[in-house]
């Protein structure tokens, strides 16, 4: 089936239900069908409502062996939602350890997150973070 594009459709008091309008509604509803995510929180019980964010969060050079990053999503995600986040890291660094906690909480909520970055370099003087560290990042919640 060619994916049709969206295109909204108004309708005023004592409007005809005409066969265009009608057919454009048929082509909206099969687009939004086609083009949302198919998924299921597990653990959570939803699979309708999903929603998905994703970005990267720079965590700049420092001094020492650690740094972070806050990450806010707005009001992305609906109140109580605990999303799942998963990370990549992109940096010259070896021996770097990334962790999460809540902006306000210990878990990650609907508010956002905030990224740790660590070194463990045995090597005092080598274990600073010398160069960004670019964490990417999705979340997957309702």
């Amino acid at each position: 089936m060619a994916e049709t594009a969206y295109k909204p459709i108004s309708w005023q008091s004592l409007d005809l239900a005409t066969s265009d309008k009608l057919q454009q509604m048929n082509s909206n509803i099969d687009y939004l069908r086609d083009n949302t995510p198919r998924a299921r929180l597990r653990g959570v019980g939803r699979d309708t409502g999903i929603r998905i964010l994703a970005g990267i969060a720079v965590i700049p050079r420092q001094k020492d062996s650690a740094g972070s990053q806050g990450v806010k999503f707005g009001e992305f995600f609906s109140t109580g939602c605990n999303p799942i986040i998963t990370t990549g890291i992109v940096t010259q660094e070896t021996r770097i350890h990334i962790t999460l906690r809540g902006l306000n909480s210990f878990i990650p909520n609907e508010d956002g997150f905030v990224v740790h970055a660590q070194m463990d370099n045995p090597d005092a003087k080598k274990n600073k973070l010398d160069s960004k560290v670019y964490v990417h990042w999705q979340a997957i919640g309702y």
